[in-house]
């Protein structure tokens, strides 16, 4: 059994998940399943104010393996899938539903976008570090200095106080490879982070520097990416970009 046999299925995100766990609320019913493992096809975990024990597991459809637990990190940790817990199985779990919503919409609901102004530049530049390994304090002056100009924009993605992606699009009047426009807006850099993709949060903040372009009057809008970044390829041609050219870059040492 794989997860193509669970096409409504989804991977959520385990720290947002265990957030709300704690929280409680909006978490009473929670569908999900164990890939790999037939007898746990259909479990569900939950948070009940009125029972004793308010958390709860559902293990089986017919209800005889049922478990309540005081705590989050009691429910989560508690070993009752055959010695191991939620939490070591995580990668493998995949819920149907959240409080009866559909798992993508239940993660849709708890994410915030902005425009990033000059006060929220250093969690971009945080962001920035992981995608280009580069100086944290030399991108935190850089983008502090860009989101103040007319022709860049940055757009960034947060659960709660957590920044989980951005993207920054400039507005290039140079020639742009495939372009027929004089002033071209420009992906200049986006990240996501790993457990937050495949949500559609890249795909929303493209449409977001699209929406921002078009009101400065463009209409065109290019991006790039390394050749072997099949990921970004991906995001891109299911974003209605096409393809444009290929370049290889050469260096050499004299």
């Amino acid at each position: 059994m794989d997860s193509t046999n669970y096409p409504l299925g989804r991977k959520i995100p385990f720290d947002l998940f265990k957030d709300k766990l704690i929280k409680g609320k909006y978490m009473y019913e929670n569908n999900f399943y164990i890939d790999g493992i037939d007898k746990y096809n259909d479990c569900w975990i939950g948070f009940n104010d009125q029972f004793e024990e308010p958390y709860w597991f559902g293990i089986t459809p017919d209800g005889n393996n049922a478990y309540e637990y005081n705590t989050a990190d009691e429910i989560l940790n508690a070993k009752v899938f055959d010695g191991k817990s939620m939490y070591e199985l995580w990668d493998k779990v995949y819920f149907y539903s959240l409080n009866g919503v559909d798992a993508l919409e239940w993660i849709w609901y708890n994410l915030k976008f902005y425009y990033c102004r000059k006060q929220d530049a250093y969690n971009v530049a945080k962001l920035a570090t992981k995608l280009w390994n580069d100086d944290y304090d030399k991108l935190k002056t850089e983008f502090e200095e860009l989101v103040q100009t007319e022709n860049n924009r940055v757009y960034t993605a947060y659960y709660n106080e957590k920044m989980l992606a951005f993207v920054h699009c400039s507005i290039r009047s140079e020639y742009v490879e495939g372009a027929t426009n004089e002033k071209v807006a420009y992906i200049e850099a986006i990240y996501v982070e790993e457990e937050y993709r495949n949500f559609g949060i890249a795909t929303h903040l493209i449409e977001l520097c699209e929406k921002w372009a078009k009101e400065q009057g463009i209409t065109q809008i290019a991006s790039d990416c390394e050749i072997d970044n099949l990921d970004s390829v991906k995001l891109h041609l299911s974003s209605g970009f096409e393809e444009s050219a290929k370049l290889i870059h050469f260096i050499k040492n004299i």
